[in-house]
């Protein structure tokens, strides 16, 4: 029997993955997603965002529609353009001191 995708997403724990997850990650993301896209006020991006630190750059897989008004599937951004959007996202101002301390360089080696 399929666990309900609301107690799914409930139980999901990054410290403590169950052995299913690595076996079929994809019932945990559509639970997640399906919570995001019945969020009050019309649902939240969902994006999984993988990062290199040296410098910060971001590789970014929106996982519903509401993140991929924001970012394409595998777009790579800096540092200052993925904290730039997420503060768009949720409609704050970004301050220019913390626009100018964040990295705008991508190496070469991962640019598209």
């Amino acid at each position: 029997m399929d666990t309900p995708d609301s107690e799914l997403a409930a139980s999901f724990q990054l410290s403590s993955l169950p052995g299913a997850f690595y076996d079929d990650p994809y019932p945990t993301y559509r639970a997640l997603r399906d919570l995001a896209d019945g969020y009050r006020g019309g649902g939240l991006p969902f994006l999984i965002a993988f990062y290199w630190k040296e410098p910060w750059v971001f590789r970014v897989l929106p996982v519903n529609a509401k993140a991929a008004e924001w970012f394409t599937s595998g777009e790579v951004v800096s540092e200052r353009t993925f904290v730039t959007r997420l503060y768009l996202m949720r409609t704050l101002v970004i301050r220019d001191e913390v626009v100018s301390k964040l990295c705008d360089t991508i190496p070469s080696v991962l640019a598209a």
